[in-house]
């Protein structure tokens, strides 16, 4: 019952696609509801803005994290972008959004740091858009992005004109999803191009003196704004031979998830205030969901490739995973199912049935106490076996206290 929750982190580079076609829906707003003529002409001010998925002078996850989860370099396919699939809302101090960038308004440059490659957005505002200040020149603005809205190939909520004048709490509350691919006879995977996971995040720009004179070659820079992923990450490793007193199983032959929700959200829904996800992309420990997205019968079967632990600092031979959208487990009936052989006979195998977010009801062989699966964290079980019939399952949870518990066949 290994649940650790873990946030992907990226320690070399995110990808960002440099093709910005328009494919986006362009709007905005002012004080007297006109757009102004032209974004990028008359009195405008240029400003610049860095996409990431971690911070490479602090090591830390793309998001600030106060509950000591365990940091893990994520793959390239897990951190890419795609520039031509993404929205960037401008929203005032108010947090209401008064424009929706298209692809072809932002200049897309590169920049690197020792094995880090940065990624930098560069965009024209018409002054216009600022009138909420008023006559001062020190504004306080926020830029929320959405990128990937496309990349799961299934239906996905567009964020055109009708995003205009809301706040980010009003416009989560609305619940734009996307759709993840059905799973059943194999696991979704990211692959750096045409499958993308869907992300998200939100930066506050404080005090932003628009009284200097910006140029194209002189923007002013507003911050960056951290990324994460609108998946999380289940991952099986199977260490059959861990144990003292040895084991009679060769290797785990499959692993699969039943239950999980069909939709996920691209914005969560979190209270708002001072030190919310709102004011600026935070590490979150509680789901985004709808009652009417979760399927009871879906299966997800796991890829079965070698994965490494960076809790045992060990590579696994015999490990398995998947991705799957958040979702709120308790009372569910969400359970692993996993299957073993022995060594002396590949043809005879067990398989053990584990229930996720409610104890053992006796028609299950064990219990692991995973409540929820939450966006851009990684829930790693490590399964372990003695003698002919009982596993033993660890975790690791948030602050990296350990337990176990042995379950035995049935």
């Amino acid at each position: 019952m290994f649940d650790i929750r873990k946030h992907i982190k990226n320690g070399k580079q995110l990808l960002l696609a440099a093709a910005l076609s328009p494919v986006l829906l362009a709007g905005c707003i002012t004080e007297d509801g006109a757009c102004p003529d032209g974004v990028g002409g008359g009195n405008g001010t240029w400003l610049s803005m860095r996409v990431l998925n971690a911070d490479s002078q602090t090591g830390r996850t793309r998001a600030n994290d106060d509950a000591g989860h365990p940091d893990e370099a994520a793959t390239d396919p897990e951190n890419y972008i795609d520039g031509s699939d993404m929205t960037i809302m401008l929203l005032d101090n108010r947090q209401m959004v008064r424009h929706i960038f298209t692809p072809d308004e932002i200049t897309l440059s590169t920049s690197t740091s020792g094995n880090n490659v940065f990624y930098d957005l560069k965009f024209k505002l018409n002054a216009d858009y600022f009138s909420y200040a008023g006559s001062m020149t020190s504004v306080d603005f926020s830029l929320m992005v959405v990128a990937n809205r496309t990349g799961l190939g299934g239906e996905t909520a567009a964020f055109g004109s009708d995003m205009l004048s809301k706040t980010p709490l009003i416009i989560a509350q609305g619940y734009p999803s996307f759709t993840m691919p059905v799973q059943t006879t194999g696991a979704w995977m990211p692959n750096g191009g045409t499958q993308r996971i869907p992300m998200s995040g939100i930066m506050a720009a404080k005090g932003m003196n628009l009284s200097v004179t910006n140029t194209a070659d002189n923007p002013l820079d507003v911050g960056t704004v951290y990324l994460q992923r609108n998946l999380c990450k289940v991952r099986i490793l199977g260490d059959l031979d861990g144990l003292d007193g040895g084991s009679e199983f060769k290797e785990i032959t499959s692993v699969r998830l039943i239950g999980a929700n069909g939709k996920g959200a691209f914005v969560p829904v979190v209270a708002e205030g001072d030190g919310s996800w709102y004011s600026g992309t935070k590490v979150l420990e509680t789901p985004t969901v709808k009652s009417d997205w979760w399927n009871a019968g879906a299966e997800v079967t796991m890829l079965a490739t070698p994965q490494t632990s960076v809790v045992y600092n060990k590579t696994y031979d015999n490990a398995f995973y998947c991705y799957v959208p958040e979702a709120e487990l308790t009372g569910k009936g969400a359970k692993l199912v996993v299957t073993a052989n022995y060594k002396s006979d590949n043809t005879i195998e067990r398989t053990w049935v584990l229930s996720l977010g409610t104890a053992d009801d006796g028609t299950n062989n064990g219990y692991i106490n995973t409540q929820s699966f939450v966006r851009n964290h990684i829930y790693e079980y490590l399964v372990q076996a003695v003698g002919f019939s009982e596993l033993q399952i660890s975790w690791t949870v948030c602050n990296m206290d350990t337990g176990e518990a042995n379950i035995e066949f049935n």
